[in-house]
């Protein structure tokens, strides 16, 4: 069992306070009954997710967390005492960021990037915005135009900071986004070249689209995000394209004219498909 993270656990117990699940060598996982949001059969596995509650128990809980343990994810901070601050991840304990592990001191109502990790002492789940120490920066098995995980770490004077697949920071320049991002925003993204210095460019499109224009970049982005076909053609209605596009009917059809002319689309009756 992994405290922080899903499990497959089975159902041990059922009680009139909930459930109890079998937790291995950790002992059994309490699920409160207020947090049994499906019907549940004794001997039967589910999968859930497990957490410390205030009195250092393992629950269990059908509740989907905002965060988990060795991920990164952007929480908002509802308390601020005298030990650190405690953000709101979705579950009835706010998670904790002690002030040794706060990059800067946290404020009341702010949202900031965290990793969620374990406490060694008493695998009290924890957070930290000193992200550095999470991150992998030398051993970087990336290729260029691989498809990835971003999320948004912090805006710069070039353009934004990312994580990326939860594990390496990269950057997108200015003139890879057409328009502002926001941090804590996750997105797929792609590697554009991995520097002999080991940082890391990266581009929201695939490397090679770049030459185009921003009418047809959207296009083939939206050929991207639907594994390369797009329902929509030149006797597709005006509002059937601006309702995919945002464009009208007669910038589609020029658009789409140079997209094949420069053999990256094929034009068919029922629609165009990226080559």
């Amino acid at each position: 069992m992994k405290i922080g993270q899903y499990n497959q656990l089975t159902v041990k117990k059922i009680i009139d306070q909930g459930a109890l699940f079998d937790g291995g060598e950790f002992g059994d996982a309490f699920m409160p009954k207020g947090q049994i949001t499906q019907e549940i059969t004794q001997g039967q596995e589910y999968k859930v997710f497990i957490y410390l509650d205030r009195d250092e128990k393992i629950i269990a809980t059908f509740i989907n967390p905002k965060a988990e343990v060795d991920r990164f994810s952007c929480l908002k901070v509802v308390d601020v005492s005298e030990v650190g601050a405690f953000l709101d991840w979705g579950l009835p304990k706010d998670l904790f960021v002690p002030f040794s592990q706060q990059k800067h001191k946290m404020v009341l109502g702010e949202s900031y990037v965290v990793f969620l990790y374990l406490d060694d002492q008493k695998n009290r789940i924890c957070a930290s915005s000193r992200l550095d120490q999470f991150i992998e920066k030398e051993f970087i098995e990336l290729k260029q135009n691989q498809k990835v995980d971003l999320l948004i770490e912090a805006a710069t004077p070039l353009g934004y900071k990312a994580i990326i697949d939860d594990y390496h920071f990269g950057v997108i320049f200015k003139d890879q986004t057409p328009q502002p991002l926001q941090v804590g925003q996750r997105m797929k993204g792609y590697i554009k070249r991995v520097r002999e210095d080991k940082k890391i460019d990266l581009s929201l499109m695939k490397v090679g689209i770049e030459k185009f224009d921003d009418t047809q970049q959207l296009i083939l982005k939206k050929l991207e995000e639907n594994n390369g076909v797009l329902n929509l053609h030149d006797k597709s209605t005006p509002e059937d394209i601006f309702k995919i596009l945002k464009m009208s009917k007669k910038v589609f059809k020029s658009t789409i004219g140079q997209l094949y002319k420069s053999k990256v689309i094929d034009i068919k009756k029922d629609g165009i498909y990226k080559l």
